[in-house]
């Protein structure tokens, strides 16, 4: 989410694997105000938006699958979609908290290797042209789409904070020596693809689109909290076949020496959740009803609390 068209407004975008869905908010709810198709062969994956280019407009950031590689499309919306740029690899806007202002991220992506190599920051040179920036540290099993940034100490300078090994979540500072590493397997998402090579009779890997954690003022009390998903699946020990029917969210505190400690967790939530934002005091989240089945249509709806 984040303000397309600079007209200090807020727009909600919503993806499909086939459709791009933008949403205004009126009144008490949001309405559609356009849509943006998906080309032949190709299967949306993941959006984020914001104004990594400071022209007071955010841009979006659309991956699609494109056979086997993932490609990303570079959009402008001012009352329709426009693209900017295309390239294959990942991108994402990522928003540091503590000054507001967005970053983009970028990690290639090849046929034998769906996320490959460092990642990188991106920039703008001259003339708009996208151009490849500082590159990150190695970030111990990093989930490319988890990374957020945090201040956790409040030194003035942000850690990475996302979904490394198994799932845990972790802290890494600008080096990216590990600060924190909890104990506890997050994520798990019906957003998720097939893709690779299998041992015959077996299915291929399962590509996961996990959400990245969520850093807000939660319970209003003036401090930022991470706030992560745990999808539950209906059938747990099955190595690449996974439908999450269930979730619940944990909140996180930060504690003396960048540590996290869970603070509370809710109950379950009869959808699998696939992604969260936050604008002001108001949460959203995107849920999907898992199923087993590819007979019928699936359902999915967006959630906010104020």
């Amino acid at each position: 989410m984040g303000d397309l068209d600079g007209k200090a407004g807020v727009e909600l975008l919503v993806l499909g694997r086939k459709k791009l869905l933008l949403y205004a908010r009126q009144g008490a709810t949001f309405v559609v105000k356009d849509t943006l198709k998906a080309g032949f062969g190709e299967d949306f994956l993941k959006v984020s938006a914001g104004d990594t280019d400071n022209d007071g407009m955010a841009e979006i950031y659309l991956v699609s699958r494109y056979g086997i590689r993932a490609r990303s499309a570079v959009l402008k919306w001012d009352g329709t979609f426009k693209r900017l740029d295309r390239r294959a690899g990942h991108m994402q806007a990522v928003k540091d908290p503590a000054s507001g202002k967005a970053l983009l991220l970028f990690q290639d992506s090849k046929v034998d290797e769906f996320f490959s190599g460092r990642i990188y920051g991106m920039k703008y040179g001259e003339g708009g042209k996208l151009i490849k920036g500082e590159k990150l540290p190695e970030l111990e099993g990093v989930q490319f789409y988890t990374l957020a940034l945090f201040d956790t100490d409040k030194d003035g300078d942000s850690e990475w904070i996302g979904l490394g090994d198994e799932s845990r979540l972790y802290v890494w500072d600008k080096q990216g020596e590990v600060l924190w590493r909890g104990d506890k397997h997050l994520g798990g998402t019906n957003n998720a693809i097939a893709l690779g090579n299998a041992e015959p009779g077996e299915p291929p890997p399962t590509i996961a689109f996990n959400s990245r954690p969520l850093i807000t003022d939660i319970d209003g009390d003036g401090k930022r909290e991470i706030l992560a998903i745990k999808n539950i699946p209906l059938i747990e020990h099955v190595a690449n076949f996974k439908v999450y029917t269930k979730s619940l969210l944990i909140v996180y505190r930060i504690e003396e020496g960048q540590r996290l400690s869970p603070a509370w967790t809710t109950g379950d939530i009869d959808w699998c959740l696939t992604d969260m934002q936050a604008q002001g005091q108001t949460l959203f989240l995107a849920a999907q009803k898992g199923k087993v089945s590819n007979i019928g249509k699936g359902s999915s709806q967006i959630m906010w609390f104020e």
